[in-house]
């Protein structure tokens, strides 16, 4: 080996000691030369990549896939996936599709490539990539955590309809009775009225322009009465307006029902007008602690448990689906899709489902770049990310197509008032009153079987629900655990995990009971229909600027096919080309998105919503400034915090994590 040069070696002067003056030792510094620092940066990094080489979470790529898939896909992607589809139509679906390929599938790509070349979360990889842009990981993991926390107020209704419906003695469901608080005035009123009659004066008290009311006034006969609910065809009215087609619901029963009622009242609601929310019963109690215990039970598992029950997660639901879609079909002889083709396709419904591609496929979350780290090192992840896309868009599809036909051949109205008042708030309801557990209960109760099957059908899609939301949040706790982990360098061991573990699942119990008052229901809708597809949007574009400009898609591409197998070169080369020009359209496609379709917070929470998605973003620009602040007083050039650090990327090999992890073990 060469001597070290003059520039590398630091001379120390002589102590006193061994000048001879002293009698008392003095410690000695180390001359550190080239070598030395290698195997420093190497202890370093096998600290920080101690998670991927030790604890791999899978074994096979079926495994790795079901995980994947249960870590993007949950309920409340298909609750925000048919709210759209009632609001653009059925040909939403294709236009979906499009921007899931074109936009979603190289996005997804580009992240988990970066976690399985870096073997890091996304707080690590940026601040890696561009130590000015270390706040844009520590923003993805507070998104992740709101993502997590929205999930989980979920299971407090997916217990409640579990609960009404295991009672399957009584053949009926809790808002078919007027028994209990749930029910409210509405269904003291009209339960006692055929359907006939309540529709006649419906339609007796509003001014509608002939056509329509003689058009909706044919079809009365097209309902039944069940349970002191009308169930009837929900066809689809074309409707004149400042000369553009839109396309409204049936206008024939708008009267209240009491399933609204019971609705409003599992989130806290007392019946009555104006709602007012009152203090929790001992039942809502009793199932916040139950959802919070089923959550920890779950993360107290081992990662065999887990994955299995990942696994048999992803083979549930679509058997449940397959299975409702069939007897569905089998029941109902007059199905028909109640949704016209020739739906114009305006630039708000290519707006809508660029903004649903990025909240479906989670991205910008921070938790691909943690399922990617856990991938084996020969690439295959274009087969991965297409697989991922492909099943989420067929269970999606799927899960659309039992609800269109189930909303065309029957189904409950969850919309109170007149029909006049329904056309007046119409738009603005749907724009501006999207929540996921309103959601649920509509589309519940429109994919239910009317007769004496309901409950079981409830029973049914309540508990596959709920075991797609907690391994869900299972998996989702498992990714912040990491990253917290990883980014604050602690040591890997079970007091660690455990602790950020318990306060994660208690910060989301917690977090549940916001939803007993007015201000914290709002919060929530906010949250759901404004933060999380703006905070999103914002963190793909940051995270887009930063690879592009300081990073380089033209590296990235290199950097993937450098992991691929030499049989996969030429794919890999034709697939990084199309994603090297994708990656670089999806700013600007994400961009305009916003500026044709901005979803608009509820009245009076603009202010909330603006603070929310600043607190969200605030770590960027806040540990940018921190990191200008120290590179000026180390009279530093500022040039380096745009500077990737490419000696650390790695190691990525097997042989240099073991030969990592020796030289750490020797050190501690």
């Amino acid at each position: 080996m060469s001597a070290p040069s003059a520039e590398t070696l630091h001379p120390v002067p002589l102590s006193p000691s061994l000048r001879g003056d002293s009698t008392a030792s003095e410690s000695l510094e180390v001359l550190q030369d080239d070598q030395v620092h290698d195997e420093e940066l190497k202890i370093i990094l096998g600290t920080l990549t101690r998670m991927g080489a030790q604890n791999q979470m899978w074994s096979n790529k079926f495994v790795a896939l079901n995980v994947i898939v249960c870590y993007v896909t949950t309920y409340t992607t298909y609750a925000r996936f048919c709210y759209f589809l009632d609001r653009f139509g059925f040909m939403f679906i294709p236009v979906f599709l499009v921007c899931l390929l074109f936009v979603g599938l190289p996005l997804v790509y580009m992240e988990m490539a970066l976690g399985q070349f870096t073997t890091m979360n996304a707080v690590l990889v940026f601040r890696r990539m561009a130590p000015i842009a270390s706040g844009l990981g520590i923003s993805m993991l507070f998104l992740g955590l709101l993502v997590t926390v929205i999930d989980f107020t979920l299971i407090f209704s997916l217990l409640s309809v579990v609960g009404n419906s295991i009672q399957i003695n009584t053949n009926e469901m809790a808002w078919h009775r007027c028994t209990n608080k749930a029910d409210g005035q509405s269904c003291v009123s009209t339960s006692l009225m055929s359907c006939p009659i309540r529709y006649k004066e419906d339609f007796m008290e509003d001014n509608i322009e002939g056509k329509y009311m003689d058009e909706a006034w044919s079809k009365r006969f097209l309902v039944i009465d069940f349970g002191g609910d009308c169930i009837r065809y929900e066809r689809y009215l074309a409707f004149f307006s400042h000369s553009a087609f839109e396309y409204f619901p049936s206008i024939v029963s708008m009267v209240s029902s009491p399933a609204l009622d019971y609705l409003k009242n599992q989130i806290g609601i007392d019946s009555g007008s104006p709602p007012a929310f009152g203090f929790p019963s001992t039942d809502d109690m009793l199932l916040w602690f139950l959802s919070w215990l089923l959550i920890l039970i779950l993360s107290r598992q081992g990662r065999r448990f887990f994955l299995k029950a990942c696994v048999m997660a992803t083979v549930v639901f679509i058997s449940t689906m397959i299975t409702v879609l069939g007897v569905m079909l089998l029941r109902k002889e007059e199905a028909y899709m109640g949704m016209y083709l020739d739906l114009q396709f305006h630039l708000q419904v290519w707006a809508a489902a660029i903004q649903l591609t990025l909240y479906t496929l989670r991205i910008g979350q921070g938790g691909l770049f943690f399922l990617g780290s856990q991938n084996r090192f020969t690439n295959s992840l274009l087969v991965d990310a297409f697989a991922i896309v492909i099943y989420v868009f067929a269970a999606i599809s799927l899960f659309s197509t039992v609800h269109i036909l189930f909303r065309a051949t029957g189904g409950l109205h969850l919309s109170g008032g007149t029909s006049y008042n329904y056309l007046i708030n119409w738009r603005q309801k749907h724009e501006n009153s999207y929540s996921q557990f309103i959601s649920y209960w509509s589309t519940a109760a429109d994919i239910s079987v009317y007769g004496a099957y309901e409950p079981f059908l409830q029973f049914a899609l309540s508990c596959v629900y709920l075991m797609i939301s907690l391994v869900n949040i299972r998996l989702a706790l498992e990714a912040i655990v990491a990253n917290c982990i990883n980014t604050l360098d602690a040591i890997y061991d079970n007091v660690s995990n455990w602790s950020i573990k318990y306060v994660s699942t208690m910060f989301l119990a917690l977090f549940s009971f916001t939803l007993n008052s007015n201000v914290g229901f709002d919060t929530i809708v906010t949250i759901e229909h404004t933060v999380i597809p703006v905070a999103t949007a914002f963190i793909v574009m940051l995270e887009l600027v930063v690879i592009g400009v300081f990073y380089g898609f033209e590296r990235l591409c290199a950097n993937v096919l450098s992991m691929s197998k030499r049989e996969d070169r030429f794919q890999g080369r034709i697939w990084s080309f199309f994603c090297l020009y994708l990656w670089k359209v999806s700013f600007l496609l994400i961009l305009l998105s916003f500026l044709f379709y901005y979803p608009v917070p509820p009245d009076g929470m603009e202010q909330a919503a603006l603070r929310i998605i600043s607190c969200i973003l605030f770590p960027t620009p806040a540990l940018a400034l921190i990191k200008i602040l120290q590179t000026l007083s180390k009279m530093r050039n500022i040039t380096m915090l745009l500077t990737p650090e490419h000696e650390l990327w790695g190691p990525r090999m097997t042989d240099d994590r073991r030969r990592a992890l020796k030289i750490e073990k020797k050190v501690r």
